[in-house]
């Protein structure tokens, strides 16, 4: 102890040997730089990953190609009546239906803006612009926001199979997430009668999931209305003024969905569009396996639901266990119905997950810890720009040195064909797999017309069986290509290897291109057959 302590009084004396008190570190701040929470930085950091993992995704050889090719299509001749690209629908005319019309003209615009990565960089976008929608709908439920980005989370990761596809199914999984805001805002508020209907105009134009969306308003209407009557029978379903203008809401957005080229009459070929024979034979449209990835997201988020409810304290309201039933069954019925199961289980299970308390202990010296600080905001800055940097899409055009088509297809995409088709310029029509027919129409131009492309719902069954039997070789081959008058046969070397054994010995099939991966073939015109004379 120094000497010069023992001068001092003894209260001040034991002060005096006492550890001085701590400092705290200051917290960066400043108020002309917004600042941000440590939650609100989680949510940038979830939605720049949802951003960079699809980044990484490629161009899909499924109905992406057909899609721009009807952009293009509309760009340059208008809507089309009836199916322009197959070389025989055996539809009529008056029930060709394309409804995404809209979301295919964006499609072809953006490339034509940006090239192929702009669509790659589209996909980003509206897999980020639903993932933060999600995370509001989940917010506007008095759900904390680390909750809502959990829910955000887990919605990205079970809907992980469908979301690596670019189709205008994605646009309906960016508006979907809008319908449950609406849902959670209109007892208390009334901005969703103007803004909603708005939204499925644009919708229905863009893609027929708006009907799902218009399904979750009714159920929700249903649900509140079922829970009137059971409280104050039938007269309280008009006297709740929740109930009224939930099912006000319900009718104006029906009215609003019939705003487009068909008008009313969409909603029923929309409705019907499931129940297309050919969509049988169709991978996507048929029941969720369980030993499959999707199967197993999803038997997975059934599990997690079952628990959480079971340590929940509160009980679904009739809506919630409307909406969990019809959209469960639906992916169970088909697996393209796994993005919708994805986005609509967090929304109703995350509130109800089990909180633990947020209380802790006050340091000593007593200083208040600030929610809020700059540096989060600097750091959310930063994960945005490395996010952009590290995106191949965002990277590639910001730098202007675009990355080829090759390392932007998928490994599959007949490629060095249909370069070869383009450069010479090939006319007439076409049979090859359903998985290249879309990628040859649109490098041919729509010159090479196949017998059946990724729109398998404008055929009829005849046609498909006639174009499997093609395809596996039958002995009746020859028979049908003639029937429908086709002149090149693209194949599979993997796949088509009966036919293609047929081919290379036929004194009418000229191979006039081979690879690896394909071979493709010219057929010579049958010769006339003589008129037997009478003598």
């Amino acid at each position: 102890m120094d000497s010069r302590d023992t001068d001092l009084p003894p209260d001040l004396r034991d002060a005096a040997q006492q550890d001085p008190p701590r400092i705290p570190h200051p917290i960066p701040s400043s108020p002309y730089f917004p600042e941000t929470t440590a939650a609100a930085l989680a949510a940038v950091i979830v939605l720049c990953l949802v951003f960079l993992l699809t980044s990484l995704h490629r161009l899909n050889h499924t109905d992406l190609w057909g899609h721009l090719c009807y952009g293009r299509l509309i760009m340059s001749h208008g809507l089309p009546s009836s199916d322009p690209f197959s070389a025989e629908t055996a539809l009529p005319a008056a029930d060709f239906v394309n409804v995404p019309w809209l979301a295919q003209v964006t499609g072809f615009l953006t490339w034509k803006w940006l090239g192929y990565e702009g669509l790659v960089l589209g996909h980003a976008g509206l897999a980020l612009l639903s993932s933060g929608l999600l995370m509001w709908a989940i917010r506007l439920r008095g759900v904390e926001l680390r909750f809502a980005i959990l829910g955000t989370a887990l919605s990205y990761m079970v809907a992980l199979p469908q979301i690596g596809t670019i189709r205008p199914q994605l646009f309906g999984t960016a508006a979907f997430p809008l319908v449950l805001v609406a849902t959670s805002l209109v007892p208390q508020r009334r901005h969703p009668f103007l803004w909603l209907p708005l939204l499925f105009i644009v919708w229905a134009n863009l893609h027929g999931s708006f009907v799902l969306g218009l399904a979750t308003l009714g159920i929700c209407a249903i649900g509140h209305s079922w829970d009137a009557w059971r409280e104050k029978g039938w007269a309280a379903i008009l006297a709740d003024t929740r109930t009224r203008y939930r099912w006000l809401l319900v009718a104006a957005c029906c009215l609003a969905a019939c705003v487009n080229p068909l008008g009313p009459f969409l909603l029923w070929k929309v409705a019907c569009f499931g129940f297309s024979p050919a969509l049988d034979n169709i991978t996507e449209w048929q029941p969720l396996v369980i030993k499959s990835l999707g199967g197993s997201l999803f038997f997975l988020s059934v599990l997690l639901t079952a628990w959480i409810l079971c340590r929940s304290q509160g009980r679904l309201d009739t809506y919630e266990v409307l909406l969990l039933f019809v959209f469960a069954l639906l992916a169970l019925l088909s697996m393209r119905m796994l993005a919708w199961w994805a986005l609509i289980w967090p929304w109703v299970v995350i509130c109800r997950a089990p909180r633990r308390s947020t209380s802790t202990s006050v340091p000593d010296w007593n200083y208040p810890i600030a929610s809020r600080n700059t540096m989060r905001t600097l750091f959310a800055l930063a994960c945005v720009f490395v996010t952009l940097l590290w995106s191949p899409p965002s990277q590639a055009i910001i730098s202007g040195q675009q990355r080829g088509i090759g390392a932007i297809t998928v490994d599959n995409t007949p490629l060095y064909v249909a370069d070869r088709i383009a450069e010479q310029g090939d006319k007439g029509n076409l049979i090859c797999p359903l998985d290249w027919a879309d990628y040859i129409l649109w490098k041919s131009g729509t010159s090479l017309r196949p017998l059946v492309y990724s729109h398998v719902h404008l055929v009829s069954q005849r046609v498909w069986d006639d174009y499997l039997q093609i395809l596996r070789g039958d002995p009746n081959w020859l028979s049908l290509v003639d029937h429908y008058q086709l002149d090149y046969l693209l194949l599979s070397r993997g796949r088509n290897q009966m036919l293609r054994r047929s081919i290379e010995r036929h004194p009418r099939a000229e191979i006039i291109y081979q690879d690896q991966r394909s071979l493709l073939v010219r057929l010579a015109a049958a010769a006339p057959v003589a008129p037997v004379r009478s003598e």
